[in-house]
């Protein structure tokens, strides 16, 4: 059974958004408002979901645009 409360705001298209700005070369603070979250909900859904971290690495190490 579900835990009663908020629904996440961490769906899909959330880390899609993110995914998108990470792979644009955006900081964590320009991917927060990209994916209109607050930083403090990114760092909480790192904490909950480490495997996320190593993804996000990943994506702001290969960006696909470059200066």
């Amino acid at each position: 059974m579900a835990e009663p409360g908020r629904p996440t705001v961490m769906t899909e298209e959330t880390v899609s958004k993110l995914k998108t700005a990470f792979l644009m070369g955006c900081d964590v603070t320009e991917a927060c408002a990209f994916a209109e979250i607050s930083r403090e909900t990114y760092y909480e859904y790192c904490k909950k979901v480490p495997d996320f971290l190593t993804k996000v690495e990943d994506w702001r190490q290969n960006p696909i645009l470059k200066a």
